[in-house]
């Protein structure tokens, strides 16, 4: 679901004033009729923009419930719906009253609705930096920071995600994408460490419910040159989320054989990776 689609909300003047510009055009329609046809027009487009909150999957649904209030939100929406409606009635009524009244009356739930305006287009801020993850086969790369995920996604999908050199690199979900066959697969790198959820910041939280409800496979990111009594904790957590779990062992042209043997003896694996390109044809043999 992509939410950069949503239009900036205006303020409540910038609808009224252009209602008003709109009266003045020299056309048949009386000027209030153009006055109630341009708000409701306006106020129609921000309700079309907004996504259907009671229709969202588990997984939007509460990735939308970790960076808005929903209740305020759906609250503003019908704000605004309301607002339609009685600007709807003032257009039945055109021939019964005068512009000027028609103006005060408009003018009067514009306010009244201003601050849902204002509440809406910062919900629209809010959902911009949430991911768009497709409805496709997913593949999860979850692992500690700064163990080789986001070099994983770019050597088995076309992503070219920011690299550097230091933990917590990933500040978002990235997402990349293979075909096989005509199929499209959908590879998520997920931040975080599986701490407690109300311990994990906004972006661990996406990626936690990244795991729990999109994941089709789980590709764990082992660094056999990092803390394995910490690894070994977080792969027993992961394996909690999904059933078909893979795992891939980076940095193995910095390690020994042995370094590399230990790591997965450590954490329990017994059949592992260390070629990005047979593990994707790994992946693909589960598809």
């Amino acid at each position: 679901m992509n939410f950069q689609n949503i239009a900036p909300v205006p303020k409540y003047r910038e609808i009224l004033g252009g209602a008003i510009r709109n009266s003045k055009k020299q056309t048949k329609e009386p000027r209030s009729k153009l006055l109630t046809t341009h708000i409701e027009k306006k106020l129609s487009l921000v309700i079309r923009d907004f996504p259907s909150f009671d229709s969202m999957n588990d997984f939007y649904r509460e990735a939308i419930a970790q960076v808005v209030d929903v209740a305020k939100a759906k609250k503003a929406l019908s704000s605004i719906n309301w607002a339609i409606d009685k600007i709807k009635q003032f257009s039945k009524e055109t021939d019964l009253q005068g512009y000027k009244q028609n103006l005060g009356r408009i003018s009067s739930i514009m306010k009244r609705i201003a601050p849902h305006l204002e509440l809406l287009d910062d919900v629209r801020k809010a959902l911009k930096d949430l991911p768009d993850i497709k409805k496709l086969f997913t593949v999860c790369i979850a692992g500690f920071p700064n163990v080789g995920k986001s070099t994983l996604l770019s050597r088995i999908t076309s992503s070219k995600p920011e690299i550097k050199d230091y933990a917590f690199t990933t500040k978002r979900l990235n997402t990349g994408y293979f075909e096989f066959r005509l199929r499209k697969i959908q590879v998520i790198d997920t931040p975080g460490t599986l701490a407690r959820f109300d311990k994990m910041n906004k972006i661990e939280r996406l990626a936690f419910l990244a795991l729990k409800y999109k994941s089709d496979i789980i590709v764990f990111v082992l660094d056999p040159t990092g803390n394995l009594q910490r690894q070994k904790d977080l792969y027993s957590q992961i394996r909690k989320y999904g059933d078909e779990i893979i795992a891939y062992i980076s940095k193995s042209d910095i390690c020994s054989p042995e370094n590399v043997i230990n790591a997965s003896k450590e954490l329990g694996i017994e059949e592992y990776f260390t070629n990005p390109e047979k593990l994707k044809r790994k992946i693909i043999s589960l598809i």
